[in-house]
């Protein structure tokens, strides 16, 4: 008896301490700030900036990030530049999903740049390619235009940083292991030694 009535006064407690408005499961929480304004709320818990492009206007870049595997959704979002805050930081609107040739998932490792004329070209590894796209505004997507097969690395590269050229090329730089483990003597990792 006595649990029972402990157990019912602790649940009661807990609804005593539910604040007013309910939240609803699988809706978004509320910014709590006098502006409804926080920091930028991806739908990943593994976010990367891809690129910055002038879509929606011509004062402030527009963000591509991609959410990865560990996500409520994974894939790549366009969040258009709204304003800046009183202390100068860029506050972006909601995030708009762009489809790509890579699936439903998000793309493999890349990068967005926004060329003089307008045009936004992204270069994407896959495997042992890179994949070169154009963004589409008018249906929010990418679509490929081209392939190239990368030649003479021990292995495949895992990031690639890319520059246009005068002549329409492109400078590619890539991130390519020696498939060697190093880790410094004085490193004792990022677990804690009480852990």
């Amino acid at each position: 008896m006595t649990l029972r009535v402990s157990l019912n006064l602790f649940l009661l407690s807990i609804f005593v301490m539910t604040p007013a408005h309910s939240l609803e499961s699988g809706k978004k929480i509320p910014v709590g700030t006098e502006a409804g304004r926080g920091p930028l709320a991806t739908y990943g818990v593994v976010t990367e900036p891809m690129g910055c492009a002038r879509i929606f206007g011509d004062t402030e870049c527009d963000l591509f990030m991609r959410t990865t595997r560990f996500g409520e959704e994974t894939g790549l979002f366009l969040y258009p530049f709204q304003n800046r805050n009183e202390d100068g930081t860029p506050v972006f609107g909601e995030g708009a999903r762009i489809s790509h040739p890579f699936g439903d998932a998000s793309p493999p490792s890349g990068t967005l740049l926004q060329l003089e004329d307008g045009t936004v070209h992204g270069l994407w590894l896959q495997g042992s390619e890179v994949v070169h796209t154009i963004f589409s505004a008018e249906d929010r997507s990418l679509r490929e235009i081209g392939r190239a097969q990368v030649e003479g690395l021990p292995r495949n590269p895992r990031n690639l940083a890319a520059l246009p050229m005068a002549d329409g090329a492109w400078w590619v730089a890539f991130d390519v292991s020696d498939g060697v483990r190093y880790r410094p003597p004085d490193d004792v990792g990022s677990r804690d030694p009480e852990y």
